[in-house]
């Protein structure tokens, strides 16, 4: 499912997932049922979220600064 979105495995930790474009970095970091989502694109990250919510029962605890 996640590298259906382009994101990639990190060769150092295998819980962290990478997707780097032109535009934007998203970075997502997943330990048993808790994910840590962050990036520079707001909207990207909406966008993957929302993809992840129809695959996984998910609770969102809001964009943090």
């Amino acid at each position: 499912m996640i590298s259906s979105l382009k994101f990639v495995s990190s060769s150092h930790d295998s819980t962290l997932f990478v997707k780097c474009t032109n535009a934007s970095h998203i970075i997502m970091s997943l330990y048993v049922d808790d994910k840590i989502i962050i990036g520079d694109n707001i909207g990207g990250i909406s966008v993957f979220k929302t993809n992840l919510a129809k695959q996984f029962e998910m609770k969102d605890l809001g964009y943090q600064r």
